[in-house]
């Protein structure tokens, strides 16, 4: 679930209506006219609307939102125990995060964390998954010289005959 989604259309819905507005307006200042625009859309029931996207998204999505973040942080810093602890507790291990959509597996490929690397694949990672670049773990610990995780990996899929 991308907790963003929801959030980016709503912007996009006023950042319209922002812009018919100084189109179809005389005003040629453009922040008064969004201002004004901002404060007509609030009164007429906006902030309500904006309300209740945003309690909607502090108590469903943040949540995961955060553990995704520290599994990725976990995977980043080689804290195996950490990891354990975030995917035993329902952390997806193959959720893409942040706008780079990268896994835990590809951060943790890609800073060297080769302990991370092996924990992450033996929870489920998926070493084929591909980030917004269309890269694999494997290929970005290439990119980032990180030769001794690529091949943690690349041993991994051989044994599991995913090459």
């Amino acid at each position: 679930m991308d907790p963003f989604a929801g959030m980016t259309k709503l912007v996009g819905s006023f950042m319209l209506h922002c812009s018919q507005r100084m189109v179809r307006g005389n005003n040629t200042s453009a922040t008064s006219t969004t201002s004004r625009s901002l404060r007509v859309y609030l009164l007429t029931g906006g902030g309500f609307i904006i309300g209740v996207f945003l309690v909607w998204w502090l108590v469903v999505c943040l949540p995961s939102f955060r553990l995704d973040y520290r599994l990725i942080a976990a995977a980043r810093q080689n804290n195996t125990n950490s990891i354990h602890e975030l995917v035993h507790g329902g952390v997806d291990v193959n959720t893409p995060v942040g706008p780079k959509k990268r896994t835990a597996l590809m951060v943790a490929a890609a800073n060297g964390s080769v302990e991370a690397v092996r924990v992450l694949l033996e929870l489920g990672a998926d070493p084929k998954l591909k980030d917004a670049d269309g890269l694999t773990a494997v290929e970005l610990a290439v990119a980032k010289s990180q030769h001794r995780a690529a091949a943690e990996i690349q041993l991994f899929m051989e044994k599991l005959k995913l090459h």
